[in-house]
This record gives structure tokens, sequence and C-alpha cells, in this order.
């Protein structure tokens, strides 16, 4: 009986201690994504069609979608508010939209990276020349889609 309820407790343990690690593995990962977004962990970038590196603080993904401003849409935004990209918030990646003049989809973990590396959205539209192109790991990729969308896995 001792033997069961030792064994019992040893899986237990070993449970709640993967449950933490996990977790906190998602919290590095989610806050190495932030400092890439924001910008504080540069990323290397180029504009497409040149083959010069931008410069770390031009390649902040906050610079053109920061999560306060609005899209400069003609929504009536002030200006020095407005944003070049869209936020890039959980709804906006996951939920199916019809973006560019593209049919309706949606973004994956996948999708995401291939649009940051090439520019190809998940309806295969390309995005305007202005978005930087991403020379991104997969692990870098993965910590800022985690950020953005808040997922662990």
């Amino acid at each position: 009986m001792r033997l069961a309820s030792a064994v019992i407790g040893a899986v237990v343990a070993a449970g709640v201690l993967a449950s933490v690690a996990a977790w906190l593995g998602a919290t590095r990962g989610d806050a190495e994504g932030e400092r890439a977004f924001d910008g504080r962990s540069p990323l290397s970038a180029r504009i497409d069609g040149h083959e010069t590196p931008l410069p770390a603080q031009a390649s902040a993904c906050a610079n053109c979608h920061w999560p306060s401003a609005s899209p400069a849409a003609g929504d009536g935004t002030p200006a020095a508010l407005a944003s070049l990209g869209p936020r890039l918030t959980r709804a906006v990646l996951l939920e199916p939209a019809a973006r560019r003049g593209g049919p309706p989809s949606r973004y994956d973990e996948a999708a995401f990276c291939r649009l940051l590396r090439t520019g190809q959205d998940p309806a295969g539209v390309m995005l305007p020349r202005a978005m930087p192109r991403y020379d991104l790991s997969d692990a870098a990729c993965t910590q800022l889609w985690r950020h953005l969308t808040g997922r662990a896995r």
C-alpha cells in the first residue's frame, strides 16, 4: 500500500513539474516574442527587392502594427495615431477574413511564418513591398506567433 501511494505521489509530482516547466517555457517564449514585436530584440529584415538589411530599429513589428493604434484606413484616426498595418490580435490572425482582395483565409503558425519570410498571405496574396521580409528562425517565429495569439502550442 505504501509503495502504491509513493508511486502515485511520484507520478503526480512529475505531472505537476512537467506542467510548470511547460508553462515557464510558454511564458518565456511569449516574452521573447513580445521583445521581438516591440523591437527590444532586433529582427533581421529587408524590403523585398533589396539586399541591404534594414536597420534594427526600422524592422520592429510595432513600428507598423502598434497594438493601440488604428489602421490607416480612413477611419478618422488622427494620422499621428494611425498604424500602417492592421493590429495583430488573436482574432485578426485566427478568424477567417478576406484580406487585400483575396478570398477569406486565416493564419496558422506555418502561414504566419511564411508571410513574414516571403510576403505571401494564407490565400496566396502578396503583401505590399513596404512590408519587410524577415529572416527568422523557426523558434523566433514561433515565439512571435505565441505572443500575438496567446497560444502555448
